[in-house]
């Protein structure tokens, strides 16, 4: 014990371990005494988050020797060192991933999981440090490994979350691992089978922060490219709850929100009335706080918000409802165009781009579309060709803009 304390203070030579020498030390993990397991346990947590380190120990049977703990050990502080090496296993080498699959690491994770959520003592940090090693492992750069995850263990996770049995900051950290793995369709398809969407649209009426991003995550992945899931969405009042969000104080939850309205109205017209119908029963001037989050100060709150106007004014409904207010809505755009064209780091951003989409969506003329983009430096006449080929501008009119913004210019 002595000697594991003392190696911890000499990470560096370590590092250069021979193969041999850490195999030797992986078979402590199984040592009948539970303060060597304990001690050995937190060296590997700090020696595996060091690459060199971490890609010897790979070619040792430390995954398996771990595992075998899981189910054994009933220390809460060597458990917690476990499930940190091994998030630290999967993290440094992704490669590490596959032996969890063969190993059926995500299904000891699960029974884990499960036991401990079911003791009356406060488990919490086991709990977040297993849902912790389940994100590691089922982040977005592994997902060529999703299609070998267990049907049964994504629709267990899902029916643990539908409890609402435990403390919000688990749920939040299992909505994650589901944000995460719902990026592939088939999982998307089959959490939307098995009523996610319900589940999720549920947790929009929650409070809590994560909990809410998370929930906004989870839908916006089960509602792209699946009209079934969209319906469902306006059905359980999930519009209605993704509006309200835009008036959150919070900057997370405005952008989710508004990413996730933008994949429900995509070639959606049910929920775009859905949205029109609702902003016209909490807000008159409804365009109003889309118009203000556009001059949001965190750039992505206001790069989102101008891709959903730019969707929302698709509709003909829509554009109708609010054609009393165009020029004011239009004279605001424009504002903010003019505003946005001297940051460099907006310019760069897709804010303007969807911003000039509404201005064509609220029915300006294609002349004026192509004002905007030279007079505010976008694009130069001759860019607009190349970029906007069905515009019909003559050469004529090409000269005469090109001459405007010169006299801007000087």
């Amino acid at each position: 014990i002595y000697s594991i304390r003392t190696l911890k203070t000499l990470i560096s030579p370590l590092l250069t371990f021979e193969f041999h020498k850490l195999e030797k030390l992986v078979l402590l993990i199984s040592s009948k005494s539970e303060n060597i397991r304990e001690q050995i346990c937190g060296l590997f947590w700090n020696l595996t988050v060091h690459k060199t380190i971490t890609e010897t120990f790979t070619q040792t049977q430390i995954i398996s020797n771990l595992l075998s703990q899981c189910h054994i050990n009933n220390n809460q502080n060597t458990l917690l060192s476990i499930f940190a090496v091994i998030r630290n296993l999967v993290t440094i080498v992704p490669e590490n991933c596959i032996k969890f699959f063969e190993l059926n690491g995500l299904d000891y994770l699960l029974s884990l999981f499960l036991t401990f959520s079911s003791q009356n003592s406060d488990n919490k940090k086991l709990l977040k440090s297993i849902c912790q090693c389940f994100q590691a492992i089922l982040n977005e750069e592994n997902s060529h490994y999703f299609s070998l995850i267990p049907k049964e263990l994504l629709i267990s996770l899902l029916s643990i979350v539908d409890k609402k049995m435990l403390n919000f900051d688990i749920i939040e950290e299992l909505s994650i691992i589901l944000w995460n793995v719902s990026i592939c369709k088939e999982i998307a398809s089959l959490i939307a089978t098995n009523n996610g969407v319900d589940i999720f649209v549920n947790f929009l009426s929650f409070e809590h922060i994560g909990v809410l991003e998370s929930a906004c995550g989870v839908l916006r992945n089960l509602i792209c490219d699946d009209t079934e899931s969209r319906n469902k969405l306006a059905e359980n009042s999930g519009i209605h709850k993704l509006v309200s969000l835009l008036y959150s104080n919070n900057p997370i939850i405005i952008e989710a929100a508004c990413r996730t309205l933008i994949n429900a109205v995509y070639q959606n017209s049910r929920n775009l009335s859905e949205i029109s119908n609702y902003l016209k029963t909490i807000n008159p001037n409804v365009m109003n706080i889309l118009l203000k989050l556009l001059n949001h100060p965190e750039i992505k709150v206001a790069e989102a918000s101008a891709k959903l106007l730019h969707s929302i004014t698709i509709d003909k409904i829509i554009i109708s409802y609010f054609f009393a207010e165009e020029k004011l809505i239009s004279s605001n755009i424009v504002l903010t165009l003019e505003k946005f064209s001297k940051k460099p780091e907006i310019t760069k951003s897709g804010i303007i781009d969807s911003l000039i989409g509404c201005l064509c969506n609220i029915s300006f003329s294609s002349s004026l579309y192509i004002i905007i983009l030279c007079r505010f430096g976008i694009y130069s006449p001759i860019e607009v060709l190349q970029y906007y080929p069905n515009q019909s501008i003559s050469t004529q009119s090409l000269t005469i803009l090109e001459l405007i913004r010169n006299l801007q210019e000087d």
